[in-house]
């Protein structure tokens, strides 16, 4: 297990015990943020994708993405992990609905530009979710 493999999978346990949900943003080279989405997925068992959505206008390997304004699609779903991707926008209304769809426990995977956006981010989101972590 990795580094932060080891730290996502601990941060998880926590907001399971705690029931909240959790969120950490991401911000970086393609390399570095596929890792950490890889590394938040190995932290679910046995059926990772099953519980896991992406909110955004790209797609992963192993992620099918919704258009980032669209988050009310995702909506009657329970999920332990939500990557949210608002390098190409963010809209509150679909943020707020995807939110929705988050288990308490879940993690919230948030990828951002580097560091111009992170002060944004932090006050728009700091009210939906609980924690942040911040990985650059």
């Amino acid at each position: 297990m990795t580094n932060i493999e080891s730290y996502l999978h601990e941060l998880r346990l926590c907001a399971q015990a705690a029931h909240q949900r959790v969120g950490v943003v991401v911000s970086g080279d393609e390399a570095w943020i596929e890792a950490v989405i890889d590394a938040s997925l190995a932290t679910l068992s046995p059926e990772p994708m099953k519980f896991t959505a992406l909110l955004g206008s790209v797609s992963y390997a192993q992620l099918n993405g919704v258009h980032y304004r669209k988050g009310d699609q995702l909506l009657g779903q329970e999920l332990l992990t939500l990557v949210y991707d608002c390098r190409s926008g963010f809209d509150a209304n679909s943020f707020s609905a995807a939110l929705g769809a988050l288990r308490g426990g879940g993690l919230l995977v948030v990828i951002a530009e580097p560091s111009s956006m992170q002060k944004e981010l932090r006050s728009k989101m700091a009210l939906s979710v609980t924690k942040f972590t911040y990985f650059t």
